[in-house]
Parts: C-alpha cells; sequence; structure tokens
C-alpha cells in the first residue's frame, strides 16, 4: 500500500492535469478483458460504435477433476455513445480526457446487437448452441492510455436450451488499453484504386435448326477503391507478456519481455529481450534410436506428460513482420468476372506509405539466440523413469530430442501471427531451440499479450499540452 497509494496519487494528478475541460471524452478505440461475478471472463473489444466480446465459463466434475462444461457468451453489438455526450459538456459527466494520453472522463454508453451461446462438454461428448440479442448500458471511466467499464448486460435467449436459460442478466466489470489512435493521427484514407477493362463474349441467339449462335463482344471498364482505417507511423518501446495455456504434456511457460517496435511501411520490425519459466514438452512421439536419428514424425507425446519439465531462459531475437491483412487485399484485388479477359489493368496508390494500418494482421519471422538453464522435471519420478527407459533401450539416443535435461543454450527461431489494434496486440507464436523441438510449446504454441508505448510522440504530446496551457493560463 505505500507504494501504491503515492502512485495512484501520481497517477490522477499529475497526469489529468495536463487536460484542460474541452476534452476528447470517448476512447476510439479500446480492448482488454472482462469479468463477471459469476466467474465468467473473457476479452472485449470497443470502438466508439462498436463492441465485440466473449465470456467463457467452466464447470468442473467433482468424481473426474476433468472440464465437464464450458460455456462461451459472445456479442456483436452497436454502440452509442453520442446522444448521452457532447466535449465540453458541464454537469455530472466529465470530460478532461486528452488524447488518450491525458486527463479522464466519465460518461455513460449503450449498446445493442446479436448474443450467441455456444455450450459443450469434453466428458459428455454434446454441443448446444443458442442465439438472442442484448441489452449494455455501461458506465465508463476513461483514464491515460486505459478504460475502466462497468455494464449491466441483459441477454435474452431464444431457444433457451443452455443451461443460461432464456434470459441472463450479467454485471461485468472491464479492464482496457487504449489504442492511442487520437494521438497517432486516425483517419479512413483512400490507398488504393484498381481500374480495369475487360472484353467478353455475349450470346444474343442460339438457333438450334441451323445449329447456329449470334453473339457480339462486350468491353466493360471498372473501377474499385479500396479504403483503410490508418495511423501514423509509429515506434516504441513495447513491454511484453508471453504465455501458454496449460497443458497435460508440457510445462507452462510464463515470461516477461521489453522490446523496441516499428510500425511503418505496412511492415514491422522488432528487437524483444524475454527472460522467464519455459515449459519444455514430455518427448518427441517416436524418440530418436541410433538406427534412425531423425524420426520422419515429429510430433508431441500428448498421451503422458511425465516427462515435462521447465526451466528458467533469457533470450534475445529480432523479427521482421509484414501486414497480411494488406498483401491479401493487394492479391484479392478486383479480378475479372468468369468469361471476361483483361485488357488492361492498373492500380494507383494513393496514401502515404510511412502510414499504417490502425488494425494489423502482421506475420513474420525472426531468429536469435536463448541461454538456457538445464530444466527440471514437474513430477519427482520423472528422472529415474526417463533414466531406466534409457537403460531398457540402448539404441536410443541420449541427446535434447529424449532428454530435457540435455537442453542447452543456443540458436533460437521464431515465428508468429498477430493481431495488433493501434499500439496494442496479442500474439500467436513459436520459439524453438533449433537443436529440440520439446521447446516449441507445439502444437499450440505460445501467446504474447503487449503495448507499445510510442516515446517520442508521448513527449511531443505533453509538450504541446503544456504549452497550449500555458497560453490559456496568460490570456486569462
Amino acid at each position: 500500500m505505500k507504494i501504491r497509494l503515492p502512485f495512484l496519487i501520481f497517477y490522477f494528478f499529475v497526469f489529468t492535469g495536463f487536460a484542460d475541460l474541452n476534452g476528447q471524452q470517448v476512447p476510439v478505440g479500446t480492448a482488454g478483458w472482462q469479468f463477471s461475478a459469476d466467474g465468467s471472463q473473457g476479452f472485449v473489444v470497443n470502438s466508439r460504435n462498436l463492441r465485440i466480446t466473449q465470456l467463457t465459463s467452466q464447470q468442473f466434475n467433482s468424481y473426474s477433476y476433468l472440464q465437464d462444461v464450458r460455456t462461451k457468451q459472445n456479442q456483436l453489438l452497436y454502440r452509442f455513445t453520442s446522444p448521452f455526450i457532447r466535449d465540453g459538456h458541464p454537469g455530472f459527466f466529465v470530460n478532461r480526457r486528452k488524447l488518450g494520453m491525458a486527463g479522464f472522463s466519465f460518461y455513460p454508453s449503450m449498446a445493442v446487437g446479436l448474443a450467441w451461446v455456444k455450450e459443450q462438454s469434453a466428458v459428455s461428448d454434446w454441443n448446444r448452441d443458442d442465439a438472442g440479442i442484448a441489452l449494455v448500458p455501461a458506465l465508463n471511466l476513461a483514464l491515460p492510455f486505459s478504460e475502466i467499464e462497468l455494464n449491466l448486460n441483459a441477454n435474452y435467449y431464444f431457444k433457451g436450451n443452455t443451461s443460461i436459460g432464456k434470459f441472463k442478466f450479467q454485471p461485468t466489470l472491464g479492464i482496457k488499453m487504449d489504442g492511442l489512435f487520437e494521438m497517432l493521427g486516425h483517419d479512413v484514407e483512400l490507398k488504393s484504386q484498381t481500374d480495369m477493362t475487360t472484353i467478353s463474349t455475349v450470346v444474343d441467339k442460339i438457333d438450334y435448326s441451323r445449329n447456329e449462335i449470334t453473339y457480339h463482344y462486350q468491353v466493360n471498364a471498372r473501377s474499385t477503391q479500396y479504403y483503410s482505417w490508418t495511423i501514423l507511423g509509429f515506434g516504441g518501446l513495447t513491454p511484453r507478456y508471453t504465455f501458454t495455456k496449460p497443458m497435460p504434456w508440457m510445462g507452462k511457460t510464463e515470461m516477461m519481455g521489453l522490446g523496441y517496435s516499428l510500425r511503418a511501411y505496412n511492415s514491422g520490425f522488432d528487437v524483444i529481450a524475454e527472460t522467464g519459466k519455459v515449459g519444455y514438452a514430455s518427448m518427441a512421439a517416436y524418440p530418436s534410436y541410433t538406427y534412425d536419428p531423425v524420426p520422419e514424425e515429429r510430433r508431441i507425446a500428448e498421451d503422458s506428460g511425465l516427462f515435462s519439465s521447465v526451466g528458467t531462459q533469457t533470450r534475445v531475437f529480432a523479427r521482421y513482420s509484414i501486414d497480411l491483412k494488406e498483401l491479401l487485399f493487394g492479391m484479392l484485388s478486383q479480378q475479372p468476372n468468369p468469361g471476361e479477359t483483361v485488357i488492361s489493368k492498373s492500380t494507383t496508390k494513393y496514401a502515404a506509405s510511412r502510414k499504417s494500418n490502425a488494425f494489423r494482421v502482421m506475420g513474420g519471422l525472426g531468429f536469435g539466440y536463448a541461454w538456457v538453464k538445464k530444466p527440471e522435471f514437474i513430477y519427482p519420478e520423472a528422472e529415474a523413469a526417463l533414466d531406466k527407459k534409457l537403460y531398457d533401450n540402448p539404441d536410443m539416443l541420449h541427446n535434447d530430442w529424449n532428454d530435457p535435461r540435455k537442453v542447452k543454450s543456443g540458436l533460437i527461431v521464431h515465428y508468429f501471427v498477430a493481431i495488433e489494434f493501434g499500439v496494442m496486440g496479442v500474439e500467436w507464436g513459436t520459439t524453438q531451440l533449433r537443436s529440440t523441438p520439446l521447446s516449441a510449446g507445439k502444437p499450440y504454441g505460445t501467446i504474447s499479450i503487449y503495448y507499445t508505448l510510442p516515446l517520442g510522440k508521448l513527449m511531443a504530446g505533453y509538450k504541446g499540452m503544456r504549452e497550449t496551457r500555458k497560453k490559456l493560463l496568460e490570456s486569462k
């Protein structure tokens, strides 16, 4: 408490002091996690007019200790904020927020739209689905770089065939990070235009008695515009947290990291350092033998986690990525219809190349080096069991394919796919020591959550606010 209280005082009174009364009230885009009193939790993504959420709950069988039922509640909603607020509105709702990086605002919102639920059992092997409508009034407190929301979810389902029934009233608390779209100059821009001219054959008449076909040629000219939500290119320090889902055949990975990230020209470059615990899989499905040192199948043995282990690892790697969404739109630019032949086709790009898409699907590859401390087995009996297995099978190679105790420091290969929203990102990736597949975290890989702080733009923004505030005070 001695540490947290001064920090909260600093956070509210220093940061909020930068903003004036005529601030920006509703964040352009936020994303985070929400919690319900019944134990459900899941992600939430908000824009000013769109809300996407998911709440997941699990029920367990007390006899088998296996997951019995998993329920996923999803919402796709249209969000209303403008009828309730105006910039500089006096009275109960406070408006002192600037560029997502200073000040705070307090405002209501209302969301309405579709709701659907999926329920499945791992033990009984059944699935149930239902759909309905949702009404979500909320109170929102927007802070620097973040937002807290209190929602009153009212869901009505048409069939009522799940454990939820027909009606579900569910208050939730959401904690979200701001994508800093205001600071990065978000805008919708015409990025490219494709002009295409085609020729096709049009049948006028078919005379079956004379076996004749009358036709003519038709020339078509079409133009397609591609618009995108863009922000300024940015770079900055990126704190990140990497973890794996608990798996019975693999130790759990939990790492903290810090990187420097650049996003521009529809591409990205990162230099990342991470340290923490790395989980190693139990063993390759078919262990290496002297007469077959490189087996064809390199799957992980999911049927037993006896030889799973955890070890400390510190790694540094660099990676390059491209916006797969942008690449996909480029590949799927206007194509001719069936039966048409292209005479001419040209694409003109308009948007500034230094800009980046506000919503990105990044995919890339990287290389680096990992310093490894010898992993330790999770189960105490594993070490003796593996030694016996190696003794009973003299043809089995005693290497880091079969024994995590043999894992050593070395080069790593990293590949990933990430969804990025402004300065926020969620990543699925694999970072594997080249010498062993046990460190890859396959088949599900690792999940990373990260947030980039564009320091240059932040400092310039704070400087501009101080100067503006100083001029306002001098003019009074």
